[in-house]
This record gives structure tokens, sequence and C-alpha cells, in this order.
């Protein structure tokens, strides 16, 4: 007579997966939930591609509020800033710019301090530019409104400070940013 265990399953491997599955679960429940965060940062902005030869380095300051998603590692922030950028001067022809948004941005945590992160927003651009001839002063002044995709990286040093270094893809004014954030 054949003996058979068929329907019993394999008591070595369903023991196993207990006791990860329990241990995961004890785990999790002395780790508290991130809570939403509000928080400010001041930015150094580098205009980049053919904006750059328009304008040069601006700054600006902004505002975010940050909010857990229900997957462990992810969450969701919403920003708005503002980025005046120093004038260029190439022989009496004069330019300066400023720049204004808001956008939404995906983070996913990597290791408690270092994150990344990426997202869409709308931006706004303003620019003008002035000609200087003898006594004479001619100025005109052009705005544009576009969508602009962003990616980057970040790190906390403490609970509250961190930095944090993005790209963001602009139609006709891209730039690198290089911003240092307080939440509170």
């Amino acid at each position: 007579m054949k003996k058979t265990t068929a329907g019993r399953g394999s008591p070595p491997l369903v023991t196993l997966a207990l006791l990860l599955a329990g241990g995961s679960a004890l785990s999790s429940q002395g780790t508290p939930k991130p809570k939403p965060s509000f928080g400010l940062y001041v930015s150094g902005a580098k205009p980049m591609g053919d904006w750059a030869d328009l304008v040069g380095f601006g700054f600006g300051a902004g505002g975010f509020w940050q909010t857990p998603f229900k997957a462990e590692k992810l969450s969701g922030r919403v920003s708005a800033d503002y980025i005046l950028y120093s004038g260029k001067d190439y022989f009496g022809i004069t330019t300066k710019s400023n720049q204004m948004g808001a956008s939404f941005d995906a983070l996913y945590d990597l290791s408690g301090q270092f994150y990344v992160f990426s997202g869409v927003g709308f931006y706004r651009t303003e620019e003008t530019v002035t000609i200087k001839f003898l006594d004479m002063s001619f100025s005109e002044s052009s705005s544009d409104s576009d969508v602009g995709i962003g990616v980057g990286a970040g790190m906390k040093f403490v609970k509250q400070f961190g930095l944090e270094a993005k790209y963001l893809a602009i139609n006709n004014a891209s730039r690198l940013q290089v911003s240092l954030l307080w939440r509170f």
C-alpha cells in the first residue's frame, strides 16, 4: 500500500511562511506611520540649453505639502515656487527673467535618508529684453506658460532639513535646481 500526502502541504514551508508573515507584521507595529508635512525651501537654479544664453543664475523660494501614500515607501508632494534669474548684458541689450510654477511630485524613499522623485507641473516664464542705444531705451516683455516634467533626488540631514537636486524640463526654459528644504 502506497502512502500519499496529498492536500497536506509541506509542513516546513508552511511554518516558514507563517513565521515570516508574522515577523513582518510584528516589525511594522513598532514603526510609526509618516504624517503629512509642510515645508519651505530656498533654491539656486542654473538655466539649461538655449535659455542659458539669455539669462544667468537664478535664486528663488517655495513651499510644499507632502503626504504619505498607502504604499510603504511612496509619498506625494504638491509644491509652488518662484525663481528670479539674473540678467545678461550683450552690447546694450539686457535680459531679465523670472519663473513661477506649481507641481505634483511622487517620491520614493530609498533608505529613510535618501529618496528619488519625479513629477509634472505648470510653469509660467516671463522675460524682459531692454535695448539701449545712445540716449534711447526700448523694452519688450513676453510670457509663456507650459507644462514641465522634473526628476531628481534628495537627502534628509535630519527630520527637519534636507537637500534636493532636480532637473526640470520645460519647453524653452529648462533648469537644474538645487534646494535646501525645511520641514515642519
